[in-house]
């Protein structure tokens, strides 16, 4: 579809315009990311990272923006956070500012989508391999967190990424995302400012699971990606992580995305906040060309829901 003359899409305009981005997101959709998220994808895909935005020709008022990275092992295209400010909307400047997003000579592609806009990605753009379970996005009020309501293995071992062996943490990584290469991306997102991770260790030196927690926009804390093999773990790591936050209860929400197929995802967080967690939407994960296998009952909540599919 032809923009109309008034309006022009931007790549990558400024940081301005992310931060305006990333404010309007929350305001509109109340969904929140890290302003440091995109320096964290720039760093990790760097020209195959890209953030566009609609904006008025003459005066670049921002209008709205979508966000794709395409990765190369194997070749796939994510993309979302995709937005549009409610007074620009059915005026047909949407469409071309999405179709830029997906634009690409890719294999396959990627989505998170929101349960009311599935359909129609299926039908008009070809995202029609669409996972079995759904996402639910749960939020808890920091004022009901109690890590130490939590089970722990006192068997495991539970350091910070950089002491453990990164390609160890990459093969574990590769089995949850169905062999996606994302080493950069996973090193860039541990690391960004406000970024705090464990990694489960067995006695014997083997990776069992790990967990990110990251600071957000608008006080909040998301957690993601965060993998475990089993419930215990999955505890163990979320107390370690929790705990290493010094300032916690600055915060005002720990939100995190969880597989409806995990239901030791939901009884972990039901039980670090006495069962007042609260369920958002739920979303579905789809693809172009072919589903990815992803082992949703280790997965206790998704990296994030723009460049990620786990």
């Amino acid at each position: 579809m032809q923009l109309n003359d008034k309006f022009e899409i931007l790549q990558n305009p400024g940081f301005e315009f992310w931060e305006e981005h990333l404010a309007n997101f929350y305001k509109y959709e109340g969904w929140t990311y890290s302003k440091h998220d995109f320096n964290s994808w720039k760093a990790a895909f760097g020209d195959r990272a890209n953030l566009f935005v609609l904006v008025e020709k003459d005066t670049k008022k921002y209008i709205g923006g979508v966000f794709s990275a395409t990765y190369t092992s194997p070749k796939l295209l994510a993309v979302g956070m995709y937005f549009l400010l409610p007074e620009y909307r059915g005026l047909g400047l949407g469409l071309p500012l999405w179709d830029r997003g997906i634009a690409g000579d890719v294999e396959n592609k990627a989505l998170i989508a929101v349960e009311k806009m599935s359909p129609k990605y299926a039908i008009r753009d070809g995202f029609d391999k669409i996972i079995e379970w759904d996402l639910k996005k749960i939020s808890i009020q920091i004022k009901d967190v109690d890590s130490t309501k939590l089970d722990i293995d006192t068997t495991l071992k539970t350091s910070n990424f950089k002491e453990v062996d990164f390609e160890k943490l990459m093969e574990f990584d590769r089995k949850i995302t169905g062999g996606l290469e994302r080493a950069a991306y996973i090193k860039e997102f541990f690391t960004q400012p406000g970024a705090y991770n464990k990694v489960a260790i067995s006695q014997g030196g083997e990776i069992l699971g790990y967990c990110n927690i990251r600071e957000c926009y608008h006080n909040n804390l998301v957690v993601g990606p965060f993998y475990a093999q089993d419930l215990l773990t999955a505890s163990t790591i979320l107390q370690a992580v929790l705990e290493s936050i010094p300032n916690l209860n600055n915060f005002e929400i720990l939100k995190m995305a969880v597989p409806s197929s995990n239901s030791d995802a939901k009884k972990l967080f039901d039980i670090l906040s006495a069962g007042k967690c609260k369920i958002d939407v739920k979303q579905f994960i789809q693809f172009t060309n072919h589903l990815v296998n992803i082992p949703g009952d280790k997965i206790y909540a998704f990296t994030d829901c723009t460049v990620s599919y786990a």
